[in-house]
Parts: C-alpha cells; structure tokens; sequence
C-alpha cells in the first residue's frame, strides 16, 4: 500500500494544520499499522488483520474500498476510551491512506495484470519516496518521537517491540541512505502525482474524521 514516507508526510501536514496534542502518538499512529509485519512469523496476508481489511481478497487485492472504510471505522470504535486519542487518529489516517491508495494507484495498476506494470509502478513510488523523505522537516525530531511514543501499540495485532523493530528498520536500513534522483523518469506516476495525492487524503481523512468523530474517539 502507500509507503512510509506518504504516510508521514500527511502526518507532518495535519499535525501543523490541525489541533493534535500528542504529537510523538500520532506520527506513531500514522505507520503503526504496518507494524504486524515485525513481528516474527508474520505472512504478508496478516497487514489485512491490522489494517481492519475485510472480504475474501488477499492483502494488496481489495476491491471493496467503501466496505473496508466502513469496517475501519467500526473497528475503531471498540478502541475508543482505550488507546491513546491522538494514537488512534494517525491509525486511522494510515488505514484511509492505504484505503485511497487502494482506489486510485494501486488498483488501476493492479487490474492491468501485468507484472512489469507493477514493477514500474514500484520504482516510481521509491523515486518518490527519497522526495518525501527530503520534505521532513526535522528528520531526527521524528525518530526520537517515534522511539519515545512506541508504548503506544493493539496488542491484538502487534507489541512495542514490533514497533521498535520497525522504527529500527526504517530509520538504519530503509532510509539511512535515500538520494534523491532529480533526473528520474516516471513510468505511470510522477513524484507530483504523489504529492497531490498527499493533499487531497489529508482533505479526505479531515472530512471522514469529523463526521465520524464520536465513533472513533
């Protein structure tokens, strides 16, 4: 689904534009989802558990987008009063992301079923990727915010040392040495298409949240 960086990238917008206290939470929230796949054992297939996926399909192939929107918000609603406000609200735009990612990247490429499609879709992403990581502003704020808020976890899908694992992994292997690649060509989507993508999700979670806010909180 959408990598790392979309991911905090959006964190990043949201928590400047809008009234979110726990900031270190919150960043946390908007990857933790991704943390089952940490924990030892994990098949690719389990993200669906902790990505509140529904349906038959296997991890990577939903097609009922509205359906697993619903779903999210249903499940998110046990949690309510029991897991961090802010935690909680970056968990749910991380699903909404992935859920988005689903409808307008993922799934158009995917129902092409050509291999070498979606390879290039996977190189512009990482192309994309070293851009949105050079747009954190305060890369080293973020993962000592990250490694101090990793208490915060759904032990029904991962643990605290799942989500150090995976704070250890981005931060020492995916993105210690990232360059940007200023004369890289786009396949299908270009580093722009990712970056009006981020806007038009941080408007699409803003909307849902608040209509839904007394469910999810």
């Amino acid at each position: 689904m959408a990598y790392f960086m979309v991911h905090l990238n959006i964190a990043q917008e949201m928590f400047e534009r809008q009234n979110i206290v726990d900031k270190g939470a919150f960043y946390l929230g908007s990857i933790a989802p991704d943390a089952i796949s940490f924990k030892p054992g994990c098949k690719r297939a389990d993200k669906k558990f902790s990505h509140f996926g529904i349906g038959g399909e296997d991890w990577g192939d939903y097609t009922t987008c509205d359906e697993w929107k619903n779903n999210l918000i249903v499940s998110l609603e046990w949690y309510s009063g029991k897991a961090n406000k802010d935690f909680l609200y970056g968990y749910f735009s991380h699903v909404i992301t992935d859920i988005e990612t689903t409808r307008f990247f993922v799934g158009p490429v995917r129902d092409k079923r050509d291999d070498k499609l979606m390879e290039a879709y996977k190189e512009d992403c990482s192309a994309a990727e070293a851009v949105l990581l050079s747009n954190i502003k305060n890369l080293d704020e973020l993962w000592t915010l990250l490694y101090q808020s990793n208490q915060y976890c759904l032990p029904e899908f991962f643990d605290c040392h799942d989500i150090s694992s995976m704070i250890d992994f981005m931060k020492n292997t995916l993105y210690s040495d990232m360059p940007v690649k200023p004369d890289y060509k786009a396949n299908i989507y270009s580093t722009q298409n990712f970056m009006e993508f981020v806007e038009n999700t941080i408007k699409t979670i803003d909307t849902l949240y608040k209509s839904k806010e007394e469910l999810i909180i």
